[in-house]
């Protein structure tokens, strides 16, 4: 294999270490939606922004990588492109890296779907209950009228156990 083509190579395989890393917090983020942990939503969220900020680096320097490799002779703007270019056992080992990466990129866009589907639902319902004490408070039959003036005299709550 030539020296660019494995230099790529190694680039891809970084690349796709730390997709591998977004997808594992991102099925560790499912979790944390439906435990409903904020905190820990948040400490996760700004991991993948490094993560994020890591993919931009590592596409640079891919993106230089196959600008070498045009220089060499291999005139490609992009991995399907240079499998045209290569031996059998380097396409090989490309492509399977390149299948790897987008496997990997389709599950995680799953699972962010995924995700946003649990968090619309945890909207909803939170929406759905803030209606609900509006209504108890402020409806017909509610404490407060619309002048925001207490209907009731007493309440249930204030007489002895």
């Amino acid at each position: 294999m030539r020296e660019g083509l494995k230099k790529l190579l190694s680039i891809l395989q970084e690349e796709l270490m730390v997709y591998r890393k977004i997808l594992s917090l991102a099925e560790e983020k499912t979790d944390v939606i439906i435990k409903g942990n904020v905190e820990e939503l948040e400490k996760i969220t700004e991991m993948e922004m490094g993560f994020i900020s890591k993919i931009e680096e590592i596409d640079i320097k891919r993106q230089e990588e196959l600008e070498n490799l045009k220089l060499l002779g291999f005139n490609a703007e992009n991995i399907s492109d240079l499998l045209k270019f290569t031996e059998e056992e380097d396409s090989e080992l490309l492509k399977k890296t390149r299948d790897e990466m987008v496997s990997v990129i389709e599950r995680i866009r799953e699972r962010n779907r995924l995700n946003s589907e649990l968090i619309m639902q945890s909207l909803e319902f939170i929406n759905y209950y803030i209606n609900l004490m509006v209504n108890a408070l402020y409806g017909p039959t509610g404490i407060y009228g619309k002048n925001g003036i207490s209907r009731m005299e007493s309440s249930i709550l204030d007489t002895k156990v």
